[in-house]
This record gives structure tokens, sequence and C-alpha cells, in this order.
């Protein structure tokens, strides 16, 4: 059983707005629960807290899992946990102004800051009883974030933090479904920094790479809460637009060609200034995730052919008229 060596608990101090806070530590990678804990925890509840937090690896079901089974030892509105590595912003229940804080440690290594609040202040026995508690979270908070950060390593780019294109390609499926299922539009956009060789090739890969991250937050800077921002390969990015028609992707692409162009980027006493080709397509009855993106491709292309520095997007292809053999038009296919 782990436990908490080190326990610093303050008083409560009343603010103007009414609200209350206390605060603790927590290392849970030493031996030694207090044993002045006056609401006992047993090895059942402890037991049964275990159980439940080895089916999830998913940080906000611990956290719900430990809230549920928290509120039988101490009554609590809500617990929240903020962890700055991974980042993460986890709350269950509605916060009272009251509160109590944790900084949980697992061998001296901090996981983050639990909180635990209510409309009335927690009182000394109720405080230790929380410490206590927490330390049954620790470990299996550990791995489940442990588990998140895995996740996202093998889905993000790890030089610009974009998702990579692994991701694009389930997402991009997953999104065409979603519109085959329920209709609905669907857009794709493929941004490519013009003549980026000359960057690597005047300043150094080093101010390169550099230049890639500034080009990928500017373009990040962009996109809606909804959208999602994949490096493609290279200096090559995409942008998947749920529920965007092709005019909406259009002004968007425009809003990003155009961000990209005022884009200044530091080297010793030079400024770096560079702009973006953005090809534009959206999806067609008929399309699937390969047809989305080769129109996509084949836009960037043509902006490309076309000077560098626009959008293009391909025009919609005219429809197919059946002639009847007397040369009378029928209906289209």
């Amino acid at each position: 059983m782990t436990g908490v060596p080190s326990t610093r608990t303050d008083r409560a101090l009343l603010r103007p707005s009414g609200e209350s806070d206390t605060e603790s530590v927590h290392d849970c990678g030493a031996t030694g629960v207090g044993e002045d804990t006056s609401l006992r925890i047993d090895c059942v509840w402890r037991l049964d807290l275990a159980h439940a937090l080895q089916t999830t690896l998913n940080p906000r079901h611990a956290l719900e899992i430990f809230a549920r089974h928290g509120a039988a030892i101490v009554a609590h509105d809500a617990v929240a946990f903020v962890a700055s590595k991974p980042a993460l912003r986890v709350t269950c229940g509605r916060p009272g102004l009251c509160r109590h804080h944790v900084d949980l440690r697992l061998a001296g290594r901090c996981l983050g800051r639990l909180t635990f609040s209510r409309r009335h202040p927690f009182g000394r026995r109720e405080i230790a009883s929380l410490e206590a508690m927490s330390s049954d979270l620790a470990r299996p908070l550990d791995n489940a974030l442990r588990h998140r950060e895995a996740q996202e390593a093998a889905t993000r780019d790890p030089l610009t933090g974009a998702a990579n294109r692994n991701l694009l390609g389930r997402m991009l499926e997953q999104e065409v479904s979603l519109v085959r299922r329920h209709g609905g539009v669907l857009a794709l956009l493929m941004v490519d920094v013009d003549h980026f060789k000359q960057v690597n090739d005047c300043f150094g890969h080093t101010t390169g790479d550099r230049s890639l991250v500034s080009v990928a937050n500017c373009i990040a800077g962009c996109v809606r809460s909804s959208d999602t921002l994949f490096r493609y390969g290279g200096e090559e990015f995409c942008m998947l637009l749920p529920r965007t028609g092709a005019r909406g992707a259009w002004r968007l692409a425009e809003r990003v060609r155009e961000a990209v162009r005022v884009l200044r980027i530091p080297a010793g006493s030079e400024t770096i200034r560079l702009t973006a080709s953005v090809g534009v397509a959206s999806l067609a009855p008929g399309d699937d995730a390969a047809d989305l993106l080769r129109k996509a491709d084949a836009a960037l292309y043509r902006a490309k052919r076309n000077g560098r520095n626009r959008v293009s997007a391909l025009a919609p292809e005219p429809r197919r008229v059946r002639t009847s053999p007397t040369g009378i038009r029928q209906s289209p296919t």
C-alpha cells in the first residue's frame, strides 16, 4: 500500500468571494500512510477501487471512477485533475466554492493536481482522508497518462505537433463514412510551402525546422476547433474540414494563404518570408477518401503550376448527358 510521507495541510483561508482553499503535497512513491486519518479507509474499499481502476486506461474514466468511489468516504461535489505533461484538464461534477488541493506525486515525480470541492469547507479529518484516498489513484492514473502520451506520440508529428499522416488516413475514412450515412459536406485542404528547399539551403536545416514549426502554428491559428491540421510530409500540410462546403473551404484556404504570406521568421540578421499554395477539394457524391485526397493534391498542383502563392480548386466535373440516336437530349446520369 502506498502512502504519504510528506504532507502539508494549510488552514482554510476565507476569501472575499466566499471561496475557501486548502492545499497538500502528496507523494505516493514512499511508504507510510498517516495513521491519524480518522475516517478510516478499509481494505475492501481500496480493493474495490483498484479493481475498478484496472478496467480503463482513459484518464477521464479513471477520475470518474475515483470520484464515484471517493464519495463514499468524503462527500464532495466535484473532483478535478490538471496535469501539464501531458497537458490534461478533467473535471467530474460541478465545482463548489470550498476546495482542497492535492499535488499528486509518484516516486518524487509530479503527476498533477487534484482538486476536491463542495459548497462547505472540508474538516481536518476529511482532509486526511482525501490525502489517503489520493494515494490509491496515483499509480493507475500514472498508467493512464503514460498510455495517453504513447497514443499522442503515435499520432502526432514530433516536430510540429500537428497530427501525422497515419491519423489523416483514419480520420478521413471516418469522416467520409459519416457523410455517407448521415449526409452533410466535407472538405480537405492541402497546403504546400513554396520554394521551401531554399530555406534549408540558405539557412540550414535547424532554421528550416523552426520555420516549419512557425508555419504549422500559423496555420493552426486559422482553423476552428472542429478542424484538424496534419503534417502530410516535408513542407506539406493537410486540413480536414468537417461540415464545410466548397465556399467555406475556399475562404479558409485564402485565410491560411494570407496568414503564411505575412508571417515573418527571424533568422539571425535576416528575416525569412514565405508563401504557400493551397489546394481545395470537396467531397462529391460517390467519392471515397482516396478520391478526396487525390482531388486536393491535383488542386494543389494546379496552384503551384499557375504561379504559387494562390488557392486553387478543381472545377466540378460536367454532368454527363445521354443523347438518343436522333440527337435528342435525355435525362442526365
